[in-house]
């Protein structure tokens, strides 16, 4: 194997030269292309999205903290592709780059979620763009707002409303049904 030279940083940076990116792609396709869920990303020299998520899988999986997508010349991220055998402390981080629906549907079903098509929500007035891939989520919790007497659906329905007409569409990713 080559070693992969890069001159400048490479990945959520400015610069980029195109042919140290497409370097850069073929080594994480080489070393992630066995990992489960892994897709396997363009070698065209421009940093995609794509490109962006496989170096922070590629970073997580080793451990690099913090994964931020970047790969400096010399850094870690840099000297990891450079070796024929590398050390995976995290092999489950692969999972993220992994196909998004497929998730999706076991994250519904394990945990049993139900989702505004099923209880007949409301369209808000903006489709949220990438609506499976956030870092993070926000989980309406309406304290004694609601009553616990209600059906939940009835109660989501309610709060629904009030953000509809406030914000024009929900203001949260999920909630919570007292037991």
């Amino acid at each position: 194997m080559a070693e992969i030279k890069i001159t400048s940083p490479i990945g959520k940076t400015v610069g980029n030269n195109p042919h140290e990116v497409q370097a850069i792609q073929r080594a994480l396709n080489r070393h992630m292309n066995c990992k489960v869920g892994y897709q396997p990303i363009k070698e065209d020299g421009r940093i995609s999205p794509e490109t962006l998520q496989a170096i922070y899988v590629f970073q997580r999986m080793l451990g690099i903290a913090p994964a931020d997508s970047i790969i400096l010349p010399n850094g870690s991220t840099h000297r990891a592709l450079n070796q024929d055998i590398i050390r995976i402390l995290n092999p489950t981080a692969a999972c993220v780059a992994a196909d998004q629906e497929k998730i999706r549907q076991v994250i519904i079903d394990r945990v049993n979620i139900v989702e505004r098509k099923t209880w007949q929500a409301l369209n808000p007035a903006k489709i949220p763009q990438n609506d499976w891939s956030y870092q993070s989520i926000a989980i309406h919790h309406a304290g004694n707002s609601f009553s616990c007497g209600a059906k939940g659906v009835d109660a989501l329905k309610q709060a629904e409303k009030i953000d509809m007409n406030s914000f024009g569409q929900i203001s949260y990713h999920y909630a919570i049904d007292c037991l």
